[in-house]
């Protein structure tokens, strides 16, 4: 396994040293009818508190799901949150992005992370049109990157359903009881569910219930973490009885956590090749280009030029020097608007 981070200790130890991505406010673009159905989930949730009984049974069956997904998850989460906060937050977007396409390509979307990753770098900076699935999959990647959501307005212990619960029980049937009240929200209903679940990577919420204002946010409090749990693209079909939803969850959490911290092992084995090609290089630019290749899923001339202070045929200049070398592929072959990412 590769232990180099996709960071480095010359890193500077600010969020605000990474411009900022499309992703970063978490309502500015949701549609009304988006945060409305957001807004109803606790009620429709409530409405499913017969299955309570059977969501404590299937805790006690699927203990040994629940550890082993637990761990996992746990192991990603204190990846994150030991990580630099600039690094932190682009590898939250990194992942969200994935995410975002996962779960839509499981709808048969026709959206890919790339094709999510070129449309954000053409449009920092400047608003667009842009297709419906397009739109629907940058909104994903904003709630599931973003510190805050609708989500943490819920009240802090969920209904009777599945009150007292681990967190990964809680988001399981949190998931069922969205899927039930609209069978063509399963993306929303998987963003909730992978959000309340983030809530369970603190030992102290390991076994029985979340603090006041625990979940998503509060992984913030204790200095960063993931903001999400990671689902597979293909997710493990179960009947609607509480024990065989809840393992088929787990076990799809184990499978996405694993997937989650396998992308980052390939960026720090990027990282630690593309940091050696670029010391043998001539100047500053080829290391400060990888700097934002490791923190961009795509990366367009423009913004290269406009962080390092270049033209932006200088900066394209540069970025064909690493393309060259290995570090950089191109994505495009378009003129000015030539775009890279990290050839990991």
């Amino acid at each position: 396994m590769h232990r180099h981070p996709p960071w480095t200790d010359a890193d500077p130890d600010d969020e605000a040293s990474l411009a900022r991505s499309i992703y970063d406010d978490l309502e500015e673009d949701a549609p009304p009818a988006l945060r409305a159905a957001e807004d109803d989930a606790p009620r429709r949730f409530r409405a499913q508190a017969a299955d309570a009984h059977g969501w404590a049974e299937a805790e006690r069956a699927c203990v040994q799901g629940l550890v082993a997904a637990a761990a996992g998850f746990a192991r990603l989460d204190e990846r994150l949150r030991l990580a630099p906060p600039a690094a932190r937050r682009a590898a939250r977007e990194r992942l969200a992005v994935v995410q975002a396409a996962r779960l839509l390509q499981a709808e048969a979307a026709p959206v890919d992370p790339w094709a999510m990753a070129l449309d954000a770098a053409r449009r920092r900076g400047r608003a667009g049109d842009e297709a419906p699935a397009m739109t629907l999959a940058h909104g994903l990647a904003r709630r599931l990157a973003a510190a805050r959501s609708a989500q943490d307005r819920w009240p802090a212990e969920p209904p009777e359903t599945a009150q007292g619960r681990h967190c990964f029980v809680r988001a399981a049937a949190l998931e069922q009881a969205l899927r039930r009240a609209d069978p063509d929200a399963a993306a929303d209903a998987a963003v909730a569910a992978m959000r309340l679940a983030a809530g369970a990577s603190s030992p102290g919420v390991f076994w029985g219930r979340a603090s006041p204002g625990g979940g998503p946010g509060r992984g913030d409090a204790r200095g960063g973490g993931a903001r999400f749990a990671p689902l597979p693209l293909r997710r493990r079909a179960a009947g609607p009885e509480p024990e065989a939803r809840l393992a088929a969850f787990l076990a799809d959490l184990a499978d996405g956590a694993a997937d989650a911290r396998a992308a980052l092992d390939d960026l720090a084995a990027w990282r630690a090749r593309a940091d050696a090609a670029a010391a043998a290089m001539k100047g500053r630019t080829p290391a400060r280009l990888v700097e934002l290749l490791a923190r961009r899923l795509a990366l367009a001339a423009p913004e290269a030029a406009r962080a390092l202070g270049l033209s932006e045929s200088a900066a394209g200049r540069a970025l064909e020097r690493l393309e060259a070398a290995g570090i950089a592929r191109e994505m495009t072959g378009r003129g000015r608007f030539r775009t890279w990412r990290a050839a990991a």
